[in-house]
């Protein structure tokens, strides 16, 4: 009995050596993409407790169905004993990306490696690819100070002037901003993103867009954007939706850089309409 049971315990032995991959027990979601989160480890599929010994060692097996824009390697089958793992990887064509990896009705989101162990249930896998979208910004109004400007400063903004197509702005204390005082007259609903490209020359990454309209007349926090910049070169992307106030005819519009002294570089200020578009 005693050579048997040695026997039984080299086997499982061998079948984990053969293992890939070691996990923490259950399914591992390994990215191989910046795109998707390194790794995403679940619990919870694993061998029932009251399995008799044999059961560790039984063939489990793998059903895959994978929608349209991707590869997957899978085996039919595979022995699952108590501490081997088996992988397979999930390849999408070009153009595109790995959507959701839903084992057993469960959702594990997106993925580019998963890690099976420890499983003794035969598994369901549905690998769901989508097309890569790419935002497409289209400009209903466009500011790259080519020439003379309608935008002024404010605040302890002490000077501004245009020159070689961009905005240099000196600040000499708090608040400083850059403003339109003439009526921009323009849809808010066509507006779904405000982008601005400059470089801030201060100690300072505060920034904050406000703006007027029918509902909102007067500059105020709550018709207003906030947004975190960087010490140098900056390509910041305001999105309009979520705020209630955006809506009607914009009228004006108040641009605080950062709240410091130093110089700006304001290269262009640009609202969009942003549309989604299948990656080619």
């Amino acid at each position: 009995m005693k050579k048997f049971l040695a026997l039984c315990l080299a086997a499982v032995m061998a079948l984990a050596s053969a293992s890939m991959i070691a996990a923490d027990d259950g399914i591992m979601l390994i990215s191989e993409a910046p795109a998707v989160a390194e790794e995403v480890v679940v619990t919870g599929v694993k061998a029932p407790a009251t399995a008799p010994l044999f059961g560790l060692l039984r063939t489990v097996k793998v059903n895959v169905e994978a929608t349209e824009g991707g590869k997957v390697s899978v085996p039919s089958k595979f022995v699952a004993a108590l501490t081997s793992t088996r992988s397979f990887t999930v390849t999408p064509d070009e153009s595109y990306e790995v959507a959701d990896i839903i084992v057993n009705g469960v959702s594990y989101g997106p993925a580019y490696k998963v890690v099976l162990k420890n499983i003794a249930t035969n598994l369901d896998v549905q690998v769901v690819f989508q097309q890569k979208l790419v935002e497409v910004f289209t400009s209903v109004y466009a500011e790259t100070f080519d020439g003379e400007t309608k935008w002024t400063v404010g605040g302890h903004m002490e000077s501004a002037t245009v020159a070689d197509g961009v905005l240099n702005a000196v600040s000499i204390g708090g608040d400083p901003n850059i403003n339109h005082p003439e009526a921009f007259g323009l849809n808010c609903d066509d507006i779904d993103a405000i982008r601005i490209k400059f470089t801030n020359n201060t100690e300072n990454t505060a920034f904050q867009i406000f703006f007027t309209n029918e509902a909102n007349p007067g500059y105020s926090e709550a018709g207003s954007f906030r947004a975190t910049s960087v010490v140098g070169e900056n390509e910041l992307v305001i999105y309009t939706a979520g705020n209630e106030l955006w809506t009607g005819t914009l009228a004006n519009m108040r641009i605080d850089l950062s709240n410091g002294a130093g110089s700006y570089v304001v290269d262009s200020i640009s609202f969009d309409t942003v549309t989604m578009e299948v990656v080619k």
